[in-house]
């Protein structure tokens, strides 16, 4: 998915300028302090999932709020999607350990622990990756 690299918007990949801003979309989104000499390079070796969301809602709330602090963050779902058109499973047609899960690149876990249980609470607790947070 493109990102505005202004107001740092995601967008559907068939947008290629932010209707806000009127910047060019860009691939990969590049934090001053972590930018490297060439947008073409990957700017963090290793994303890692640090919770397990079953809200669709809740993840692109999250992801959304760690990226306006600077933290890079994606979604990634396992619920998986039924029917003709692909829409989104029921939440009891999903398996029992699939969601949604938030990776942030291995630099960034502690500051986005920090901003998630912030925005949820005892939600975030529960569903944190346990390897992670000891």
């Amino acid at each position: 998915m493109p990102f505005c690299p202004k107001c740092r918007y995601e967008y559907q990949s068939h947008v290629t300028v932010c209707p806000d801003c009127n910047e060019p979309l860009v691939s990969h989104l590049f934090d001053d302090k972590h930018a490297t000499q060439s947008q073409s390079e990957k700017p963090f070796e290793k994303w890692v999932p640090i919770v397990l969301l079953e809200s669709r809602q809740y993840a692109e709330m999250v992801s959304e709020g760690l990226r306006a602090k600077n933290i890079p963050a994606v979604v990634y779902s396992t619920a998986g999607h039924s029917g003709f058109y692909g829409h989104m499973a029921d939440e009891i047609l999903k398996p029992k350990g699939h969601g949604h899960f938030i990776l942030v690149p291995t630099e960034f876990i502690e500051d986005a622990d920090k901003e998630g249980e912030v925005m949820l609470g005892e939600t975030w607790r529960k569903s944190r990756i346990k390897r992670h947070f000891g």
